[in-house]
């Protein structure tokens, strides 16, 4: 689902696939294609993982995995207010979950 401006703007959407070969083969297309639209634009992609319930998060290209409900609530706080496109924080500087790794 993408969201703009507290807006539902798209549903069982079609996103780019990461082509980044270093990405773990553990993660499915789901986690691809959330890495994918954050390497192609602004986006922050969250993820939940239908056989475990797990949320990850997905910006700049990067991934956390295994983040709590509550950090998940944060992260989308914390970005999802107005910023410059020069301003997005990345995950190196916020202040939220400790980063896994980019291919944890």
């Amino acid at each position: 689902m993408l969201i703009s401006g507290n807006k539902i703007r798209a549903r069982s959407c079609i996103l780019p696939v990461s082509k980044n070969r270093e990405i773990s083969q553990v993660l499915g297309l789901r986690y691809r294609a959330a890495i994918g639209i954050t390497e192609n634009s602004n986006a922050l992609a969250i993820i939940v993982s239908e056989k475990t319930g797990q949320i990850s998060s997905a910006l700049r290209g990067n991934i956390r995995r295994g983040i709590s409900t509550t950090d998940a609530k944060k992260t989308i706080s914390d970005i999802c207010i107005p910023y410059s496109s020069n301003a997005i924080p990345t995950y190196t500087t916020m202040p939220s979950a400790s980063f896994n790794g980019i291919w944890a």
